[in-house]
């Protein structure tokens, strides 16, 4: 059976001196195979993810893979702890401003630094290596280049959601496939993918999938998919071709603030179809049993996946302020012109017509997926009343 190890690695300390740590779990399998690196909860309120690792750590107890799979559970605890009365603040650091998310290290930028890596010169060095050589000799320079920007950062410090960042990035830089697990505020399931990954993508089986494209703005995922692409576009300099063997993603599971354990059975069994794509389980391994009946906001089987392009995913924003009805929920498929929202304003009653007239309708602008609304019934102008995935594509 696999082993099964679990370190505590300290994030922060606090005012009083209490140190802040992070569980990390390892299960390693007896022969030698891909690494699957998976963290949950980056954002505070997004909890959905860890009651999928938790999951996931049940079947790896009873099952036996090859290779090796690091399950980080509730990476960002000061976020997690980040509430104002009944709801969690914790998207953005209270200290900086910044998302959590935005914080981490390109290691292949094209700047001065001992901590960048020249994917130029690296691919002229290794022209002459496999593939295999290759891979493994770019997954220890990645991981040596964090260690000289970690000794850089000793000077003079960093802020906290940056040296947080570094720290998740270095376990998961030698991976393979990279999961990030987030959830949006009110929503269905969907996953942001590069778009070399199409494959890969169709193969998980998510319901919607947002195909982005092969650059860094700061995220996770593109902290670790971008160095394999910059390698690949190095190598196509002196005319070699190599596989894109490494994947990163972002998957979204339905709505913040909310944990659903027969949920996370249904989005934990596709994170094994890509341990079975990755080889890390055979095609007839065991499923996760699921419980059959739906909870209420669960995502029920759907065999048809709908992609569209990152610059088609449409933020719908509100025309007005005022107490608005959602007439229309994630996951649903809507028409240009369809009603989308109510919104009731008392501010232009002045007579028995212009009661009537207190309630707007919010019309789409086009045909679209409808992925994410806003969580809250009270809405400012110019907040993101909805999330649209427009311009789709079967996968």
């Amino acid at each position: 059976m696999n082993t099964f190890h679990r370190q505590d690695l300290p994030v922060r300390s606090l005012v009083t001196g209490h140190e802040l740590s992070i569980p990390v779990f390892t299960f390693t399998g007896k022969k030698s195979g891909a690494k699957v690196y998976i963290q949950a909860n980056l954002h505070g309120a997004e909890v959905q993810g860890n009651a999928v690792i938790h999951e996931l750590m049940n079947y790896l107890f009873e099952n036996e893979i090859q290779g090796e799979v690091v399950l980080v559970p509730q990476c960002n605890p000061y976020g997690e702890n980040q509430k104002m009365g009944e709801y969690t603040y914790g998207r953005f650091d209270p200290t900086t401003g910044a998302n959590w998310n935005r914080n981490h290290f390109y290691l292949t930028a094209k700047k001065e630094g001992a901590e960048y890596l020249n994917v130029g010169e690296f691919a002229q060095n290794h022209k002459e290596l496999s593939w295999e050589e290759t891979k493994f000799q770019f997954k220890k320079l990645m991981k040596e280049k964090i260690q000289i920007k970690k000794e850089k950062n000793k000077l003079w410090g960093e802020a906290h959601g940056q040296n947080l960042c570094l720290q998740l990035q270095e376990l998961a830089v030698d991976s393979d496939l990279v999961i990030d697990l987030h959830t949006a505020s009110v929503a269905t399931n969907y996953l942001y993918a590069p778009n070399y990954a199409r494959d890969v993508a169709k193969a998980m089986g998510v319901p919607h999938v947002l195909f982005i494209p092969e650059s860094f703005d700061g995220a996770m995922d593109e902290a670790n998919f971008t160095p394999w692409w910059d390698l690949k576009m190095a190598f196509a300099k002196i005319n070699r071709e190599i596989p894109m063997d490494f994947v990163a993603l972002t998957y979204e599971l339905s709505s913040q603030e909310s944990l659903n354990f027969c949920q996370a059975k249904r989005e934990a069994q596709k994170i094994l179809n890509l341990f079975k794509l990755k080889k890390l389980i055979t095609k007839n391994a065991p499923a996760i049993s699921e419980e059959k009946k739906l909870k209420e906001g669960e995502e029920k089987n759907i065999s048809q996946q709908w992609g569209c392009e990152l610059k088609d995913f449409k933020n719908l924003y509100s025309p007005m302020g005022g107490l608005v009805e959602f007439v229309v929920t994630p996951g649903e498929i809507v028409k240009a012109g369809q009603v989308l929202a109510k919104i009731l304003s008392f501010t232009t009653i002045i007579d028995s017509s212009s009661c009537r007239q207190a309630i707007t309708e919010v019309l789409a602008p086009e045909e679209g997926i409808i992925i994410n609304c806003f969580p809250s019934a009270s809405i400012l102008q110019g907040q993101s009343l909805f999330l649209l995935m427009t311009k789709t594509f079967s996968i």
